[in-house]
């Protein structure tokens, strides 16, 4: 028969189980937590890989515009002629690879083309905010910045032709004294 004692550590069983499930609570809150700063790592690492093959795809498009054999075209049509130039006496290859946007895994960038069709850069088709926005614009003010917004083009550089060493060693300047004649063997050097 009940006598309305209570025998001790009997009430604390309630408690035992709020507290297992305070426990479990905290830590699938913080491998929320975690999930979440390392899938921005990854789109941040993945967004570095993109600005690099970009970057490597609008440097083949300049090299190949720098090596055009006069009477060829100067800029490439398509990605694939980035991989073995054939205008010349012996291919040359601009691009080691046809490179996949890492964001997409496919090797599906946009061309970005000039009004003659010729190539003149990428662009990624991934609809994603970006993360790393340094140097992109959104297309509207205050608009989300997108992957897509960010363009890798090619520049047309003005490369200076090589001089041989001869042409280099004739066309020395010749160093002049204080009082501006040519200087001779004998003057010591200022």
């Amino acid at each position: 028969m009940p006598t309305g004692e209570r025998l001790a550590g009997e009430g604390m069983q309630g408690f035992t189980y709020l507290w297992l499930l305070f426990i479990l609570a905290a830590g699938a809150s913080g491998l929320a937590l975690a999930g979440q700063r390392w899938s921005t790592a990854v789109q941040r690492d993945l967004e570095r890989e993109q600005m690099f093959r970009g970057r490597q795809i609008a440097l083949a498009i300049e090299s190949f515009h720098a090596a055009t054999p006069p009477g060829r075209p100067a800029w490439p049509s398509a990605l694939a002629q980035l991989l073995k130039d054939e205008r010349g006496p012996a291919p040359r290859y601009h691009l080691r690879q046809l490179y996949a946007d890492p964001v997409t895994g496919e090797a599906d960038w946009l061309l970005m083309v000039r009004e003659d069709g010729s190539l003149r850069g990428v662009r990624s088709r991934s609809d994603r905010p970006a993360l790393i926005t340094a140097g992109l614009a959104a297309a509207k003010p205050g608009a989300l910045v997108r992957l897509s917004d960010r363009e890798f083009l090619a520049q047309a550089r003005t490369i200076p032709a090589a001089r041989s060493a001869s042409a280099a060693s004739t066309a020395a300047p010749v160093a002049s004294s204080p009082t501006g004649s040519p200087a001779d063997e004998s003057d010591p050097p200022p």
